[in-house]
């Protein structure tokens, strides 16, 4: 059911994109930057089973993908990079701070 859920509120992000400019390895943009600890949660995320829906014919044809498939399909450039700026924000401000 969470797979179902997490395909359907991901799926409204975008629904045409070109996966070819997005980054695979890390559709989010979430692990630049980050540490090891954080990269392996975010892998962990990013490797967990969901499943897309597409619509062929009038009927709903469930594909099975991981979210790091997903996310490659339906994160466009631009969001992307949206999310790096928001995830990178406050790693920026403790480096100004420390400074």
């Amino acid at each position: 059911m969470s797979n179902h859920i997490a395909a359907v509120f991901f799926a409204v992000l975008s629904e045409s994109t070109t996966a070819q400019s997005v980054n695979f390895a890390d559709p989010l943009g979430v692990e630049v930057n980050a540490d090891p600890a954080t990269i392996a949660v975010w892998e962990s995320y990013y490797n967990t089973p969901t499943t897309d829906y597409e619509v062929v014919s009038g009927t709903c044809v469930p594909i099975p993908m991981t979210r790091r498939e997903f996310f490659a399909e339906h994160i466009s450039p631009a969001e992307q990079a949206s999310i790096q700026e928001r995830m990178n924000a406050p790693i920026q401000a403790a480096q100004a701070v420390a400074q």
